[in-house]
């Protein structure tokens, strides 16, 4: 989110504002202590376990992990070293076309359950 506002900012639009916006599409999950200690915790196993990632992308998992939350993403693959941890993480593309499947199949069900049956006389 922080990458976002700063190229609004860039762009001159007002940060605030756009903060304003996100908020009324998303629910937004304050960095908690909880987060920020898990985050530090597994940072110092993947580094142990030599493996690096953007500060940003471990805080953005820790918190779906700890959420219970699906992140969907445009690169999955650089999740990947928090799935051992729990992540659950589907790219974007994925998820459109999961979600696709579920409307076509829910409107082929209603479709169906709306069908009358012709009298019988």
């Amino acid at each position: 989110m922080y990458e976002y506002l700063l190229a609004k900012a860039f762009l001159g639009k007002s940060p605030e504002y756009e903060m304003g916006l996100l908020k009324e599409i998303y629910s937004i999950v304050p960095l908690e202590d909880e987060i920020i200690v898990k985050a530090a915790l597994i940072t110092n196993k993947l580094l142990k376990n030599r493996q690096k990632m953007p500060s940003s992308e471990i805080l953005v998992g820790v918190t779906a992990i700890l959420k219970d939350g699906l992140l969907i993403t445009e690169h999955p693959e650089a999740y990947n070293p928090l799935r051992k941890y729990g992540l659950d993480v589907i790219s974007t593309e994925k998820f459109i076309e999961e979600l696709n499947e579920l409307i076509v199949k829910f409107s082929e069900e209603t479709s169906r359950a709306n069908v009358k049956e012709p009298a019988r006389g």
